[in-house]
């Protein structure tokens, strides 16, 4: 028999607000991931791993996970010593299950820092090579200045998005957290 979906509501408001697992029980998801890590597998805060221990949902195993990694500055340094400089192309972004349009660039990643707010980084890039087609015509995205600012607006908006999702995807496959937010900067 399936809960109501306000009971369920209930429990998860309750569990985020109100409940405070034990330290047994965090010593335990810790020890597991330890042992995973060991056996080579990445490590994962999900709503399977959850729902085995008693959690409506994850949020709290992904604050865990943070933590078990060494904090929000240990996982963002490591983000940097992998990315901070590389250059990558739109076929790098599909190959990591990102939808990137018609568009095709090359980019590199000049900057990856911390901002004010927990959990927040921001990724500033600059476009190396790359064209789109649009109302008949072929733009470089080398030569913004000869791209009409309403074409541009839409097409860095699209760009920006592509690139914050990268982050987003990088930080949920490799570290299984959503960061509260990822900024974006085209230099």
């Amino acid at each position: 028999m399936k809960t109501p979906l306000n009971k369920i509501v209930r429990r998860v408001i309750k569990e985020s607000l109100f409940y405070t697992p034990s330290d047994k029980l965090k010593s335990k998801i810790f020890k597991l991931w330890d042992k995973q890590k060991s056996m080579g597998i990445k490590p994962k805060a999900n709503l399977a791993l959850a729902k085995s221990v008693g959690l409506e949902h994850y949020g709290l195993l992904e604050e865990w996970i943070v933590e078990w990694y060494g904090g929000f500055d240990t996982i963002l340094e490591e983000i940097k010593n992998n990315y901070e400089g590389r250059v990558l192309t739109t076929n790098d972004l599909e190959d990591m299950g990102i939808y990137v349009g018609e568009y095709d660039f090359t980019f590199k990643i000049v900057k990856i820092s911390e901002v004010d707010r927990d959990n927040s980084f921001e990724i500033k890039f600059q476009i190396l090579d790359g064209e789109f087609f649009d109302d008949g015509h072929y733009y470089s995205l080398l030569y913004i200045d000869e791209i009409p600012d309403n074409i541009w607006n839409e097409v860095y908006t699209d760009i920006r998005d592509t690139i914050q999702d990268m982050g987003y995807k990088i930080c949920g496959k490799n570290y299984s957290f959503s960061p509260d937010e990822i900024y974006v900067e085209l230099l």
